[in-house]
């Protein structure tokens, strides 16, 4: 961030020390080990984060005056290309005894980032390859739609990078569809989405973004909710009857033609409508989340735009 904001007034990049100096600089920061978290927290947990986070949303949506056809959602789906059937194993009954799941490369991956409309509109894919760039040549778009993105790096899944990439195919392809004033972006609290880029992008072009509370992906993300499932099951089935249930292989090029078939499949007008339904985003209804949470407290749903 202090590069970027650097490189606005035609400086220089910081010096290799500059963090330590600007937290000595102030004092109201402190640097401190970070400790473990416990990732398996559920945010059911604490039921007031998710009673704020709906507030806000409704917040944001009456302060910018919000149509309901203009809020989005996205969200990272990663596919293994050597694995694609779960192994069966024998193994310790006890915990401490039990397998831990571990990849065979970081190139043995696809990850696919993908949009959705709360009207039932999926964007097009964004594709993430593990492989040179320069070996983009090698695969034959030919058979995909022309609005698909494929884009490569050294491992296969979305970086800081892939996201300021996405968020200009993002508004590529909602600017002219757009209702109102402004678009909402809904998204889980991951570190690569909001870069200093990402965030000054959506500024300047009327995007706003909402992250949701961690750990909650799983109750708010309308991927989440409704289609990653039907896309795995679909994708699963795909492979299969592809034969891929012998050598529990596929390769890149045959995950594109499959990944062309089972998109078509999941992500239907009813699965995302449904998934921002469940969500409790659109329409605006709370309680669809907060009552399936342990709690003696329930907010009242307020109908929102």
């Amino acid at each position: 961030m202090a590069n970027l904001l650097l490189g606005q007034h035609g400086g220089g990049p910081v010096g290799k020390n500059w963090a330590l100096k600007f937290i000595r600089r102030h004092s109201e920061l402190q640097s401190a080990f970070a400790g473990e978290e416990d990732c398996h927290k559920d945010i059911r947990e604490d039921p007031l984060a998710l009673e704020g986070w709906f507030k806000l949303l409704l917040d944001i949506v009456i302060r910018y005056d919000v149509i309901e056809g203009d809020i989005y959602s996205f969200d990272q789906t990663i596919f293994r290309m050597d694995v694609v059937t779960t192994p069966l194993v024998t193994t310790s009954a006890t915990p401490s005894g039990r397998p831990k799941k571990t990849g065979s490369g970081n190139k043995n991956c696809v990850s696919t980032i993908q949009g959705i409309n709360s009207q039932g509109r999926a964007l097009p894919p964004f594709i993430i390859f593990g492989e040179d760039p320069h070996l983009k040549s090698w695969y034959n778009t030919s058979q995909l739609p022309p609005d698909w993105v494929l884009a490569f790096n050294n491992n296969g899944r979305a970086t800081k990078d892939i996201y300021d990439h996405w968020i200009r195919h993002f508004d590529k392809n909602t600017r002219l569809r757009t209702i109102g004033s402004y678009r909402l972006l809904i998204f889980d609290a991951h570190s690569h989405h909001v870069s200093m880029y990402f965030q000054q992008y959506c500024k300047f072009n009327n995007i706003l973004t909402l992250c949701m509370p961690p750990r909650s992906a799983h109750l708010l993300q309308p991927l989440e909710v409704r289609c990653l499932n039907p896309l795995e099951a679909a994708y699963h089935q795909v492979i299969d009857r592809k034969g891929g249930h012998k050598s529990r292989r596929i390769t890149k090029l045959e995950f594109l033609a499959a990944y062309n078939e089972i998109y078509q499949a999941s992500f239907t007008r009813d699965n995302i409508m449904s998934g921002f339904r469940e969500a409790g985003l659109v329409p605006y209804n709370p309680d669809r989340v907060l009552r399936r949470r342990p709690s003696r407290t329930k907010i009242q749903a307020t109908s929102g735009p």
